[in-house]
């Protein structure tokens, strides 16, 4: 799995460097004292686990996870377990606190590669770009990434919109956003991911894709006006 460390304190990147590299499943490709830096670096690169820290310069760990829509697996080191409840609105697999043992990061990555074959098991397929399948009816739908309008969230279920059908399926949000591409899909609302190729026009408070108008959350207003005008 490639992976990458957002971190500031010379010290913490050594021990994170380390443990990663008893891992023989996971493969370091970039190394960060700062946030804006990584954003940029996974503009052009897709990894499947960021190590992140949340106080740094610039752009905090939080304001991050706004800003990258599908999240990778995100696991947070931090020494301030304050940030621990709000970092979990984001679907982080775990938070380790600073000091953590090679013990402590090893339970990380068990959880991780519990919920990568969850996925497995759901039908979503890790690294996938034109579909996704979907348990709906009693079987598994293929879906083409291109045929996706939006995904709404209802209730226990997630509808999946397309120009021809609305699909329910029981599948969670989050497994959702993990498996559709940051380049092509981005949430709007805790309830709302949307393809951005899709949108038809948009205000400071709506989307409009065809017939349906999406409202936009005010938290993920800033990172959402970011990415539409970041070129595809």
């Amino acid at each position: 799995m490639k992976c990458i460390v957002i971190e500031d304190e010379t010290l913490a990147q050594e021990i994170l460097v380390n443990y990663i590299e008893r891992f023989e499943k996971l493969k370091l490709v970039g190394l960060f004292n700062n946030a804006p830096e990584a954003l940029s670096f996974l503009k052009n690169n897709s990894v499947e686990v960021i190590f992140l820290d949340i106080q740094m310069p610039v752009l905090n760990g939080i304001d991050f996870l706004k800003s990258i829509y599908p999240r990778p697996f995100v696991v947070i080191t931090s020494a301030y377990p304050q940030y621990a409840l709000e970092s979990y609105n984001f679907e982080v697999l775990d938070y380790l606190l600073k000091p953590f043992s090679f013990e402590r990061f090893s339970q990380a990555i068990s959880k991780i590669d519990s919920y990568k074959q969850k996925l497995l098991d759901k039908g979503f397929e890790p690294g996938l770009t034109e579909h996704i399948f979907v348990k709906a009816d009693r079987k598994l739908i293929r879906i083409n990434l291109s045929d996706i309008l939006f995904v709404e969230g209802f209730g226990n279920y997630v509808k999946i919109y397309t120009p021809s059908e609305v699909i329910l399926t029981r599948e969670k949000m989050c497994d959702i956003e993990n498996v559709l591409p940051a380049s092509r899909f981005v949430r709007v609302q805790k309830s709302y991911i949307v393809a951005i190729r899709q949108i038809h026009s948009m205000d400071n408070e709506t989307i409009y894709i065809g017939k349906y108008f999406i409202p936009i959350g005010n938290s993920y207003k800033s990172s959402f006006f970011a990415r539409v005008h970041q070129p595809e």
